[in-house]
């Protein structure tokens, strides 16, 4: 009877210890899950309050109305969806994130160039399993920066030269033009120097540029801007800037017909005249001199011999195709028969030539201007 009692008892005890092992494993499988969870819940918290992830889940999710607020936006180009080539930056991570010293603000930068800021605020630190210590951020929202555009571009080129933006033809936003040819429009077409601002564009220039049925090649730098060669284009010679017009020959014959010492009709109105449009307001200009009375008081001389020395031809300039300039420098030697002193005459003119009618042909004429 004590052997059964006593074999009873090691039986109970071997059966709650059994339990209490059950127990303990249990206990300790409960607490290395919840341990798991927690280390885990707390990792995805940390990484969720990493401001790098808050900044880039702000951009993925940025919406229609926030993107309108941070960049203004063309109306003289044609680009399609504006909003959704900026958003486009951002879903396709075209952008690098720098926080801004001393703040917890993060700047968005496409190369160089700062898009936007995005603003957090560090709602509190926390410090977990004595190791890992973090701060809980929220999104204060999306600030634009500086003038709110993306890109830009500034196109000087010569009116011969046709601008295509995005596919589009585009006009000039202004034009300058040579002055020095006087009514030159009425017989030819004056070409200009022209700019093209284009402002707030939403993807990168698509920009080319034609000369008739030729593609001109240019290059965009570090300002934004393409300068292509104006139209005023310098030559040492008129014949190199193919013109084959005997200027100084005119020149002489000009300077001539000011002191009547050439003959013929009406004092040798036809042999300037030769050189003229008619109508143009040159011509106007010598028809009234070789017709006034003016012309009967230029003092009696003679022209000496050599009658012109001095002669240079320099400063030639040419604007497209149709008109040329150049400066003229010649002195004329004259002995007045009244004071019987010998008299000098200097002609310093920038003389200017217009293609007419398959030649060139004089159409103004103005002293140097320095």
């Amino acid at each position: 009877m004590a052997g059964k009692t006593k074999h009873t008892k090691k039986k109970v005890k071997i059966h709650f210890f059994r339990i209490f092992m059950i127990l303990w494993v249990l206990a300790l499988v409960g607490f290395g899950f919840y341990a798991n969870n927690y280390v885990r819940a707390t990792l995805e918290e940390w990484e969720a309050n990493t401001p790098s992830e808050i900044v880039t889940g702000a951009l993925d999710n940025i919406t229609d109305d926030q993107i309108k607020s941070l960049f203004n936006f063309t109306d003289k180009v044609d680009e399609g969806d504006q909003v959704g080539n900026i958003r486009r930056i951002f879903t396709e991570k075209q952008y690098t994130i720098k926080k801004e010293s001393g703040s917890d603000s993060y700047g968005i930068f496409k190369g160089e160039q700062q898009l936007c800021t995005v603003v957090l605020n560090k709602v509190r630190s926390v410090s977990k399993i004595g190791v890992i210590n973090y701060g809980i951020y929220e999104l204060t929202g999306i600030e634009p920066c500086g003038e709110k555009e993306l890109y830009s571009l500034e196109v000087y080129a010569p009116s011969y030269c046709q601008i295509y933006m995005s596919g589009q033809l585009m006009t000039p936003d202004s034009s300058v033009s040579p002055t020095i040819f006087s009514d030159a429009g009425n017989y030819v077409t004056i070409p200009s120097d022209d700019t093209y601002i284009f402002r707030y564009l939403t993807k990168e220039p698509e920009l080319k540029i034609m000369r008739g049925e030729e593609e001109v090649p240019y290059e965009i730098d570090e300002e934004n801007k393409v300068v292509l060669p104006g139209i005023a284009q310098h030559f040492d010679t008129l014949e190199a800037a193919g013109c084959d017009f005997d200027i100084m020959g005119f020149a002489k014959i000009w300077s001539k017909f000011m002191t009547d010492d050439l003959t013929g009709w009406n004092n040798g109105f036809n042999t300037v005249g030769a050189y003229l449009i008619e109508g143009s307001e040159e011509y106007l200009y010598a028809w009234n001199w070789a017709t006034d009375v003016d012309i009967t008081f230029v003092s009696g001389h003679t022209l000496n011999n050599p009658p012109f020395t001095e002669e240079t031809v320099s400063n030639v300039i040419k604007y497209g195709e149709d008109l040329i300039c150049a400066d003229v420098h010649l002195v004329k030697h004259m002995h007045i028969t009244r004071t019987n002193v010998n008299h000098d005459d200097v002609m310093d003119s920038t003389i200017c030539l217009i293609r007419y009618n398959g030649g060139w042909k004089v159409i103004n004429q103005r002293g140097i201007t320095k």
